[in-house]
């Protein structure tokens, strides 16, 4: 089956102003080619930096991962992972500030999400100077890195392909904190998916880890608690299942792979949302942890909040989803269907 290019949703369209056209980089530079499997890099933003609006300097924290090697000309697209305004309130306020709904969930406003497609114009170490369709030729948004709450704007190459046959479906590298969990393609004439797929599934937001814990301080009211440091954990004291990773942050505590991880460091200082990474109140898209209904886990804690979810709910009742979900994919796009090949290239 042949489908558009124009139907995956990262690429450049020929109806596009000159101005933004010039942000194409070249179309078809990378010729007609046959490939499975990761065609893209990414490069990871240094912690604690800003991108302002306007800016056309963007330093990347090192050589990033995945395929292919930068060069002047090449299409890139800036994107931001993670970054979110959420109330801490230890009540059904929490998340969006909306009290009284018993919702508990959301965001008060939301900077993870967007994005812009660059041109790379000079490459010098670790510091790319592109052309965007912001003011003289630079960002149109502002970009936002603070660790450890949120990774900031992630730069993915793009290829460009005059002609693409998939061998077998095309995947992004897991989402690690700082870069991947995107698949980003453009292609200037006819992509043939042949059977196969675009497919970034169980590669973004992670699920939190399951602890094991005696009890604390908290109840089944709360909302949000506190994440066990390191100490803490090896005695078991704490409590509630952790909140999921997505939008507005990680938690303290991941599993990555089979390895329950600290994402933190220092004891409280670092425990990824606002006020605490633990119990039922789900930070923007991310799952809210179980809640224990005894301070000392006679009754346990429901399961860790996954990627992408609701509320967490009381142990006696239910348990929040444990899987994680994509981070941000051109993936979906590619579930419309068209049976003519047309052009939809840069």
């Amino acid at each position: 089956m042949y489908r558009s290019a124009a139907l995956i949703a990262l690429t450049c369209l020929f109806s596009l102003s000159a101005q933004t056209a010039e942000l194409c980089g070249f179309p078809g530079r990378d010729g007609d080619r046959q490939l499975q499997g990761v065609i893209n890099r990414w490069l990871p933003a240094p912690d604690n930096s800003v991108l302002d609006a306007g800016t056309r300097q963007i330093t990347v924290a090192d050589a990033g991962r995945g395929r292919g090697s930068l060069q002047t000309g090449d299409l890139l697209l800036l994107l931001q992972m993670q970054g979110a305004e959420l109330n801490a309130d230890n009540s059904d306020a929490y998340g969006d500030g909306v009290s009284g709904d018993g919702k508990a969930q959301g965001a008060v406003a939301l900077q993870a999400g967007q994005f812009e497609f660059l041109r790379l114009e000079a490459l010098d170490d670790n510091t790319l100077t592109v052309r965007g369709a912001g003011a003289n030729g630079g960002l149109v948004h502002r970009y936002v890195s603070r660790a450890p709450r949120a990774a900031g704007g992630q730069l993915v190459r793009v290829p460009q392909f005059e002609n693409l046959t998939l061998s077998g479906n095309l995947r992004a590298e897991p989402w690690d904190g700082r870069s991947g969990g995107v698949v980003a393609v453009d292609v200037r004439r006819t992509l043939r998916l042949n059977g196969f797929a675009i497919d970034a599934r169980g590669t973004g937001f992670r699920g939190a880890a399951a602890l094991s814990l005696q009890g604390a301080l908290g109840d089944e009211r709360d909302y949000v608690y506190p994440a066990p440091a390191p100490d803490e954990l090896a005695v078991g004291y704490g409590q509630h299942g952790s909140k999921g990773e997505g939008l507005a942050g990680t938690p303290r505590w991941l599993y990555v792979g089979d390895q329950v991880v600290d994402t933190s460091t220092g004891k409280r200082a670092s425990d990824g949302y606002p006020d605490g990474s633990m119990a039922k109140g789900a930070p923007a898209n991310a799952g809210g942890g179980g809640v224990s209904l005894s301070a000392d886990n006679r009754v346990p804690s429901g399961g860790g909040g996954g990627a992408g979810g609701d509320s967490g709910g009381d142990a006696s009742l239910s348990a929040s989803t444990p899987a994680s979900s994509t981070a941000a994919s051109a993936a979906s796009a590619a579930s419309a269907t068209s049976e003519m090949a047309t052009s939809g290239g840069t």
